[in-house]
C-alpha cells in the first residue's frame, strides 16, 4: 500500500451553480475528476500520475489546471517548496 494521501471528488457536470444540468451535477457520483495528494520525497509539487485521460493532460504543473490551481494555493500560504505529489 502506498503512502496515505488526501483523496478529493468533483463532478464533471458543476460549472456555474444555476437551475438546470449544474444542480443536477450535485448528485452524480461519475463521471468525475479524482485528485490525490501526497506527501513527495522532493521539494516542489509535482503530477506524477494521470488516469483515464489518453495522455491529453499535461504533467507540466503550470499547465495542468488541477495542478496550477494546487501550485498557485500552495504559493500563497508560503510552502511552494513543500514536497507533494498528485
Amino acid at each position: 500500500m502506498g503512502k496515505p494521501g488526501l483523496k478529493v471528488f468533483a463532478p464533471a457536470s458543476v460549472a456555474n451553480v444555476a437551475v438546470g444540468f449544474d444542480i443536477l451535477g450535485f448528485a452524480l457520483e461519475q463521471p468525475g475528476d479524482e485528485i490525490i495528494i501526497r506527501e513527495g520525497s522532493t521539494p516542489g509539487l509535482i503530477i506524477n500520475q494521470i488516469t483515464g485521460a489518453g495522455n491529453k493532460l499535461p504533467y507540466e504543473v503550470k499547465k495542468n489546471t488541477a495542478g496550477f490551481a494546487a501550485y498557485r494555493l500552495l504559493e500563497h500560504i508560503g510552502e511552494a517548496d513543500r514536497p507533494l505529489e498528485m
